[in-house]
């Protein structure tokens, strides 16, 4: 017998099973974002200074109800909504397609424009890198590549920075091969290259990823029982399986990865090479 339950979410709030490829990286971050306050209120606020025919007086942003975090914070955004009226309230499931793909194009052209930014980081961090290894050269000590991030308990980067020596005068086929070659000796054993972007390998982290934060939601508003009967009579089976754990395990996960994107944004120092690790947040294990 089924049980009496009533709730005001929507399948396409939790619901992302038909998101096509291209649009769940942007899906992610659209729904994401919403779940952390300080993300809502800085695009808010942001709006408020688009809405503006110049320039707002100090006194008119102390009067607009927003904080001086609240500004600041907009820029720490991985992607920034403020031009879409649509965010926070309609879920992107609701989007038309043409304004998905909008949408998409959109932060897909500003990946292309930081680029230069994430370069400025590393060049940051590659100042700090040298100067360390020129200090620890007179005590003898190794200094490995894996760079760590200061005051984070991020896992280190897996990064090594090397000046290579081009002879122009080889054809681009012979460098590459040269190149090759030289990775294929000089790559740590314990440095194995990450799938991109694009690969099924993400592709899936994003799905699971969505179907996590819709189980979240679910979870909210019911028990886990009631969820799984709830989901069946949308789809062809519940969205998790018939095991609590599952579904504690999928709400767990949500909000560890709500709570992590609300520390990077509320994170005192911000450089350009934090933009880049909060934009590849999506796709960690």
């Amino acid at each position: 017998m089924r049980r009496s339950f009533s709730t005001a979410l929507k399948q396409s709030e939790w619901d992302f099973s038909t998101v096509r490829d291209e649009e769940l990286h942007v899906c992610a971050w659209w729904e994401y974002l919403k779940e952390v306050d300080e993300a809502v209120r800085a695009v808010k606020a942001h709006r408020f200074i688009l809405g503006q025919n110049k320039k707002p007086t100090r006194e008119q942003r102390e009067d607009s109800g927003f904080t001086e975090s609240d500004f600041s914070t907009h820029c720490c955004l991985p992607f920034s909504f403020a031009q879409d009226p649509e965010w926070p309230d309609v879920p992107w499931n609701e989007l038309p397609k043409q304004r998905r793909s909008e949408i998409v194009s959109r932060c897909s052209k500003r990946d292309i424009q930081n680029v230069s930014l994430e370069i400025r980081g590393d060049l940051l961090r590659t100042g700090k890198y040298v100067a360390a290894t020129e200090r620890e050269a007179f005590i003898g000590e190794w200094i490995p590549g894996r760079i760590k991030s200061e005051g984070t308990d991020e896992p280190p980067l897996n990064v090594e920075y090397v000046l290579l020596r081009i002879d122009w005068s080889m054809a681009n086929e012979k460098l590459v091969q040269k190149f090759q070659n030289w990775l294929t000796t000089r790559r740590p054993v314990d440095a194995q290259p990450e799938e991109s972007r694009g690969s099924a390998s993400n592709l899936r982290r994003l799905r699971t990823l969505l179907k996590q934060l819709g189980v979240l939601r679910l979870l909210r508003e019911m028990r886990w029982t009631d969820a799984a009967e709830h989901t069946q009579e949308f789809l062809d089976e519940p969205i998790m399986s018939d095991y609590q754990h599952t579904w504690d395990r999928a709400f767990k996960s949500a909000k560890e990865k709500i709570e992590s994107l609300r520390t990077r944004l509320v994170v005192g120092t911000w450089s350009p090479m934090d933009d880049y690790l909060m934009r590849t947040e999506m796709l960690r294990k």
